[in-house]
């Protein structure tokens, strides 16, 4: 046989064990997350299903407000960056493992696709304030690597009866798929003033 009919009966082989769903979630996601940028409820499920790798290093690390001091009056900027640690691993993964053209097509045309939204691709983060006197944290999932709190979101952090905790959690998707984290950072314990 020749390589085109080699190649030929190994795709279709490698496209029939191919499936079009998402397997369920076993983890549904809380109906108070805020959503920002292209961030979706599965994108939120996939992360509480996923292992949190390496160390706390590994994960975003809060820029603002700086200190342990917040002021309690108009909303805050929360920022932060994505670690050097990991943005080296991932340098090197890509350099690494640089897929190719054929492993793309079949990886595409195997990979499940979510039905309820597009499947995300790109950077995702969450970051999750959890407060004391306020029973459910305040929970936000976003592209972007800041957050403003809302009006509602605000009050309810402001509501504080003690130091809050922030936690930051990376990872990165690829059409709807962790393929790089999830990290997370270490948790920020910031006091309102």
């Amino acid at each position: 046989m020749t390589s085109r009919v080699l190649l030929f009966i190994a795709s279709v082989l490698a496209l029939s064990a191919c499936s079009n769903e998402v397997a369920p979630s076993s983890h549904e996601a809380p109906a108070d997350v805020i959503y920002e940028s292209s961030a979706t409820h599965e994108v939120w499920e996939r992360l509480d299903e996923a292992t949190v790798l390496g160390t706390e290093a590994m994960g975003p690390q809060l820029t603002a407000p700086v200190g342990p001091l917040v002021r309690s009056g108009e909303p805050v900027a929360f920022t932060w960056t994505e670690s050097e640690a990991a943005l080296e691993l991932r340098h090197r993964k890509s350099m690494l493992h640089a897929p190719s053209r054929l492993a793309l097509v079949l990886r595409d045309l195997c990979r499940p696709v979510a039905h309820a939204h597009t499947p995300v691709t790109g950077d995702m983060y969450r970051a999750i304030f959890t407060i004391p006197g306020v029973e459910t944290p305040v929970r936000v999932l976003t592209g972007a690597t800041t957050y403003t709190p809302s009006a509602d979101a605000w009050q309810r952090i402001t509501a504080a009866t003690g130091p809050i905790t922030l936690t930051l959690e990376y990872a990165y998707l690829d059409t709807g798929h962790i393929t790089d984290g999830p990290y997370r950072g270490p948790v920020n314990t910031l006091t309102l003033e």
